[in-house]
């Protein structure tokens, strides 16, 4: 039977593929399940179809008859999602391993934003970089912990600085502090803070969807969780602020930074052009 992408994950529970993506590739298991997340979650478009469609515009003396594709999938994360899944036989992997290998793609989509980013900060001063983190820390619109200048001064000394962005993925305001608790306490419990000096974490949730009490305890239970795998004269600082692009999830932005330099292997195994086709590539 024919599925696609998006239809194959969901039948796979994501606890049964954290194996598989840790021998896949040096990602955290928090990342590989906020992918997971994103795609089994994920609101495709309509079947592509293509069809002959009549206009006649104020200007146009005839009408003109054209060629229009509906439906076409809005971002890659979509297209991979919508693919049509093609296992040959005697491939020699299971299926949690051919989940991996659809998860990488996303995972990678994820990552190359920040690698754009990391770039383009390249080229400019590390002063500028540090202030842009600090400006970004400080937007701050609820009645929470302020993070001053001198509280963040350390940033300019810092020998590298590492970002990290967890967002929910419930489309349930009431699940969103659950899910990302789960995410750094449960699922990233074993991520390497030995390098790290410092850590920042600011919880944004939209305006029309504010912060609550108990959620507010959540965030200082996450923040316990961090102080207790880092060494006693680590400072973890936290505070709150309000993106309305948010809607009902919640989006926790973490900085981590230290005078030790992390190293990251990425190992991969199986390539997926073997296993993953679109509609167009079958015919």
């Amino acid at each position: 039977m024919l599925m696609n992408v998006q239809e194959y994950l969901r039948l796979h529970p994501f606890d049964t593929l954290i194996g598989s993506l840790q021998r896949l590739m040096d990602y955290s298991v928090g990342e590989w399940k906020e992918a997971y997340d994103i795609c089994v979650n994920l609101q495709l478009g309509l079947p592509i179809e293509v069809k002959w469609m009549t206009f006649q515009g104020p200007d146009m003396e005839e009408p003109e008859t054209q060629l229009v594709a509906t439906g076409m999938p809005r971002s890659l994360i979509e297209t991979i999602c919508g693919k049509t899944l093609s296992i040959a036989d005697g491939i020699g992997v299971s299926d949690e391993q051919v989940c991996a290998l659809l998860l990488r793609e996303v995972v990678s989509l994820r990552h190359e934003d920040c690698v754009s980013t990391a770039r383009t900060e390249y080229y400019i001063s590390k002063a500028k970089r540090c202030w842009r983190i600090i400006a970004e820390l400080q937007q701050v619109d609820t009645a929470t912990p302020q993070l001053t200048d001198e509280d963040l001064a350390y940033l300019y000394q810092a020998s590298h600085i590492n970002r990290y962005i967890r967002r929910s993925h419930t489309k349930d305001r009431t699940r969103r502090m659950d899910y990302l608790k789960d995410l750094i306490c449960r699922y990233d419990a074993d991520f390497d803070y030995e390098p790290y000096d410092h850590i920042v974490l600011s919880l944004r949730t939209s305006s029309e969807h504010p912060l609550l009490m108990e959620e507010m305890q959540a965030l200082q239970e996450i923040a316990a969780f961090l102080q207790d795998r880092v060494a006693e004269d680590v400072a973890v600082l936290w505070n709150t602020a309000e993106d309305d692009r948010l809607g009902e999830e919640a989006e926790l932005y973490m900085v981590f930074s230290g005078k030790k330099k992390k190293t990251k292997s990425h190992k991969c195994i199986i390539g997926l052009e073997s296993i993953l086709t679109s509609p167009a590539d079958r015919e």
